[in-house]
């Protein structure tokens, strides 16, 4: 997981750059290529479905109080509508409300 106080420490301006500084592995698939399978990451705000990786760029740091990684088995597990689609995984960006 990625807490506000790192995302405050990079001074980055989105989420793809915060990843790609703390946690870059999150960023490339883990899994082999599957025919029946996306091997790409999604990425979700509070369980609704942003799009791939490059949604994160469209992600302001200042929007954003938490990010975590999902492997295949988790995202499957926790995430709507998921199924087996998305076998190299999800981040999960949990969105700053007013009081935060």
């Amino acid at each position: 997981m990625i807490t506000r106080e790192e995302i405050e420490a990079t001074g980055r301006g989105n989420a793809y750059e915060i990843i790609e500084e703390l946690r870059p592995r999150w960023l490339r698939p883990r899994t082999t290529r599957s025919l029946n399978m996306s091997t790409s990451v999604l990425v979700y705000v509070d369980s609704y479905r942003l799009g791939g990786i490059e949604s994160l760029r469209g992600v302001t740091a200042r929007s954003i109080a938490s990010i975590r990684f999902l492997d295949a088995a988790q995202a499957t597990a926790q995430l709507p509508g998921i199924g087996s689609q998305h076998v190299a995984g999800a981040i999960v960006i949990t969105a700053r409300t007013g009081t935060d």
